[in-house]
């Protein structure tokens, strides 16, 4: 029987008046409940609303399935986190995006390290695929944002499509840029949080919340490589910049449609990685697996880029790349300064309990000193 088009009354045990409720194919199944509410607390969720008290636990649950919900009622007593992702992607050749893969992985942290502050998160794909991936498995239903919901947009994302009553700026991709044009902040609250993956040039004003992390696939195998051997990727530049001024040698190896284990693979066989994207992780990849970087300049200088990366409290970081073919010579690190790099990496998701202190202070007491868009775009 097909239901998309029917309306349907649900009653309730003891209550004698019928609640009209329209779902349109959503019908509450005990799996799908306990897969997407597992947070759900019948006990807080009928001492707050009086009008269920009488209900049992499964008619609680029912009811918050197709009435509680589209009220965007409360039904626990912690903060909830919601980010906003992309599908899970990690075929052999597409696989999903640095800043994708760092969504997910915030849900893991916060997951792992803040019960005690009764803070949880849960992901929100909005193509509703729920892919299983490595880091957090917690997907959130529609309707599920209530005023005890923090939703976490991506810089790539306009407006507030969840319709959150607090919602917070991750900027993974500086704003201001031909990929993110500044039009995209007049879509945002001017009270809307806001935190930067890393320092910026562009934006005054900002908190870092950063939870690099390094993929272990990135080994450097010690294999002979070949002479003057080299390969290149363009990812991203395209975004930055039209007219791209290439410098590799004519005879690299293009990585753009290869998986990362292939990518890898050309990693520990050549002897230089010419990169021109330079908001890729595969810079890291490339140096942990002892293929000298080359990064190709843009418009600033290599002070500039450092200053406005990660790594511009890791002095080390200088020596680990070139800027231009001029300036290979000056690559100079040896394995224990990987090992550094890998552990200054590791120490930046630190930050993640900074944020999480912040945002239950803010839920707790409003009062706590948090960048919004207004003051960090000076708007």
């Amino acid at each position: 029987m097909n239901h998309s088009n029917q309306h349907f009354f649900f009653k309730f045990k003891n209550d004698n008046s019928k609640q009209r409720v329209y779902f349109s194919n959503d019908i509450f199944t005990f799996e799908k409940f306990n897969t997407f509410f597992w947070d759900f607390s019948p006990k807080f969720y009928k001492k707050l609303y009086p009008d269920v008290k009488h209900l049992n636990r499964v008619e609680l649950m029912k009811h918050y399935f197709y009435i509680g919900r589209m009220q965007k009622r409360i039904y626990n007593n912690k903060i909830k986190i919601l980010i906003v992702c992309d599908p899970w992607d990690d075929g052999d050749v597409l696989f999903t995006s640095g800043g994708n893969k760092a969504l997910y992985n915030l849900g893991k942290i916060i997951n792992k390290t803040t019960h005690a502050n009764n803070i949880y998160a849960k992901m929100y794909d909005m193509s509703r695929q729920n892919i299983n991936n490595p880091y957090c498995k917690y997907f959130a239903y529609d309707n599920e944002v209530n005023s005890k919901t923090l939703v976490i947009y991506p810089d790539g994302n306009y407006g507030n499509p969840l319709s959150g009553k607090h919602v917070m700026r991750w900027i993974l991709l500086e704003v201001g840029t031909t990929y993110r044009p500044l039009d995209i902040i007049n879509t945002w609250n001017l009270n809307d949080f806001v935190y930067h993956w890393q320092p910026s040039l562009l934006s005054k004003n900002i908190k870092i919340l950063n939870n690099t992390i390094v993929d272990e696939s990135y080994i450097n195998y010690l294999k002979p490589r070949k002479k003057d051997s080299s390969c290149y990727l363009i990812k991203k530049r395209t975004f930055f910049e039209k007219n791209i001024k290439f410098i590799h040698p004519e005879y690299s190896i293009y990585l753009d449609k290869l998986s990362k284990q292939e990518i890898i693979a050309h990693f520990n066989t050549c002897e230089s990685f010419y990169c021109y994207d330079l908001k890729t992780f595969f810079v890291i990849g490339s140096i942990i697996c002892g293929c000298k970087v080359i990064l190709v300049p843009d418009n600033k200088t290599k002070t500039m880029y450092i200053e406005n990366s990660i790594f511009d409290n890791f002095p080390k970081f200088e020596k680990m790349f070139a800027w231009g073919n001029a300036d290979i010579e000056n690559i100079n690190y040896s394995q224990d300064d990987v090992a550094d790099l890998i552990k200054y990496i590791n120490s930046l998701s630190e930050s993640v309990k900074v944020f999480l202190e912040d945002i239950y202070n803010f839920f707790h007491s409003q009062c706590v000193n948090i960048p919004n868009v207004k003051s960090v775009y000076n708007m």
